[in-house]
């Protein structure tokens, strides 16, 4: 290991100024705590927090995930933080963390398992963290995760006397329980997306490509100036069966006839509120109608159906239920919603769906999300809802703009 790396801190002369992060430092303190609790309970002395969403819920970290990054928290002390030296200075300045290893851009041409790895050794052996049981996010794939199999095998080569284990998702585990902090992100979000998706309704009409209303939802967003990101996917006519399909690879014209799908979340704080509404220009046919009613009754199940206590199987049996009795049920058989915030969907920590036992409790917040999306009809309809528990049953995170209907133009 390279002992002579650069270091930088923000302590001493020329120090950086106190860092930009979006809640109190009390808060910030209040989930670090909760890691320490759960590494005491599993008997770890650190964590190697890896998952950049992760990163950005126990620091506030506003860098981007396109390199190599990790925090590291141990049982007792500061986290210290690993990461491309160019980017030092955004991290001292959008985090709480006070002193970061950087690791260096130096023509290896496999630095992205190396460098990395040499940097994170540093970091734990300066937490005294050399020789002693370490915990490190590797079991959710889908996240943007910086710790690859091959960064993984040189950091055990580095530190050969430390032992690494699957650290059992100890922060994602925290964050599906929602702050009152967190939860006043979602509500403010909430107005900014039912304002774009009345947005997309207004701009929706024959003549207009997808484009078009992309670009008016868009703007309207983006005008406020709190909104930090947004996500958004619009489809008309067929490609409405399509789910999850980027709106600008498909250069449909919005003809009469056509459904026109849309998902719109954007974000306060990072915190998302997402809404999906459907559009129908003109008249919609018996079909179309009959699906719709039986989506929305469905929701609605769901709904009633949440609350303390209740399993997340639970729920997911109250919507199927109703949707059988509609006729459905052979073609709606994906999950019904997962736990969100951070990142928009939460979903592998935890789900809506058949069979799961996780209990419900006050604090979560689900995205529920039913609906059917079928190449063979032709179209696709769903609607989705906020849904934060309560002590005493359940809130729809909204801010009374947006009518659960399918809007007809």
């Amino acid at each position: 290991m390279t002992a002579e790396r650069e270091s930088h801190s923000n302590g001493g002369a020329g120090a950086a100024p106190e860092p930009r992060v979006y809640f109190p430092a009390a808060e910030y303190a209040r989930r670090l705590d909760g890691v320490r609790a759960a590494l005491e309970a599993r008997g770890l002395d650190g964590l190697i927090c890896a998952i950049h969403w992760n990163q950005v819920y126990l620091t506030g970290l506003g860098v981007t995930p396109h390199h190599y990054k990790v925090v590291v928290v141990p049982r007792e002390g500061e986290p210290v933080g690993v990461i491309r030296g160019l980017e030092v200075p955004g991290a001292e300045r959008s985090s709480t963390v006070r002193r970061w290893v950087p690791w260096p851009d130096d023509g290896d041409p496999v630095y992205m398992s190396r460098n990395p790895a040499e940097a994170t050794a540093m970091a734990l052996e300066e937490l005294g963290l050399a020789g002693k049981r370490v915990g490190i996010e590797t079991g959710i794939a889908r996240f943007i995760n910086h710790m690859t199999v091959a960064q993984l095998e040189s950091l055990k080569a580095a530190m050969p006397g430390t032992e690494f284990v699957d650290d059992g998702n100890i922060v994602m585990g925290l964050r599906v329980i929602k702050s009152a902090a967190e939860i006043a992100c979602m509500r403010r979000a909430a107005v900014i997306t039912e304002v774009g998706a009345l947005e997309a309704v207004e701009s929706t009409r024959p003549g207009r490509s997808q484009a078009e209303v992309y670009a008016a939802v868009a703007g309207k967003v983006s005008s406020y100036h709190e909104c930090d990101n947004y996500e958004l996917y619009l489809q008309s006519g067929s490609a409405s069966g399509l789910i999850h399909v980027p709106s600008r690879g498909y250069e449909n014209i919005i003809r009469p006839g056509d459904v026109v799908f849309m998902e719109l979340g954007t974000t306060v704080g990072s915190y998302f509120n997402t809404r999906i509404r459907c559009i129908h220009v003109g008249e919609p046919s018996s079909e179309v109608r009959s699906l719709d009613s039986a989506i929305r009754r469905g929701l609605d199940r769901a709904i009633e159906a949440i609350r303390p206590g209740v399993t997340s199987g639970d729920v997911d049996a109250a919507y199927k239920a109703e949707i059988a009795e509609a006729g459905y049920g052979n073609r709606i058989t994906q999950r019904l919603g997962y736990s969100m915030g951070l990142g928009w969907n939460e979903g592998e920590v935890l789900c809506l769906r058949p069979g799961d036992g996780a209990v419900l409790r006050p604090g979560m917040v689900f995205h529920v999300v039913p609906g059917l999306w079928s190449p063979e009809l032709g179209f696709g309809l769903g609607y989705s809802e906020n849904v934060l528990v309560t002590e005493d049953g359940c809130e729809c995170i909204e801010a009374g703009i947006l009518e659960r209907k399918l809007y007809v133009k």
